[in-house]
């Protein structure tokens, strides 16, 4: 039976008398480490991190924060009791396009105990502006193998902000 949100009250008996022992929980559980996350995204966030447990109560939930400032916990974003294993996804829903996140992972336990903030936080770059625009594409054919080489320029300076990982190259057949 539970008395409150961190005494425990199991009962004993042995041959003569009838008895309860009391167990206070004061301790919170393990921080929680390995917490990963994607540097740069557009879409939803998934992050990860490594289940830790609590000897006395055993954990419970996890609680997920987000701040736009780094090293601050910022606000809880998940509803207690609903993180129940190492993954949580945001739904990215209100976060603003080239702004950065900060998300830390707190462990909870039985007794309502959460672990002291640790240094269990990931950085993410929300970015919807698609990048800037090929200049100056110029294309070489060889007719014989009929190979193509093609080669374009670039803002260096939007190309560095933007982290651009890759160029999607469309062939269109003209008979």
């Amino acid at each position: 039976m539970s008395i409150g949100p961190s005494l425990t009250v199991p009962g004993k008996e042995d041959s003569n008398n009838k008895y309860n022992s009391i167990k206070l929980d004061t301790t919170a559980p393990a921080a929680v480490s390995t917490l990963s996350g994607p540097a740069n995204i557009n879409t939803n966030v998934a992050l990860t991190w490594t289940n830790v447990s609590d000897a006395v109560s055993g954990r419970a939930y996890y609680r997920v924060y987000r701040s736009t400032a780094s090293g601050t916990l910022g606000s809880k974003i998940s509803t207690d009791g609903a993180v129940l294993s190492n993954s949580y996804t945001d739904s990215a829903a209100g976060l603003s396009d080239g702004s950065s996140y900060y998300y830390t992972v707190q462990a909870v336990d039985n007794a309502r105990n959460e672990q002291a903030t640790g240094n269990n936080q990931v950085a993410v770059k929300y970015d919807i502006t698609p990048p800037p625009a090929v200049n100056t594409l110029v294309s070489a054919a060889n007719v014989i193998n009929t190979d193509f080489l093609l080669s374009w320029t670039t803002s260096a300076i939007l190309f560095q902000a933007r982290h651009i990982i890759e160029y999607i190259v469309l062939l269109h057949r003209v008979s």
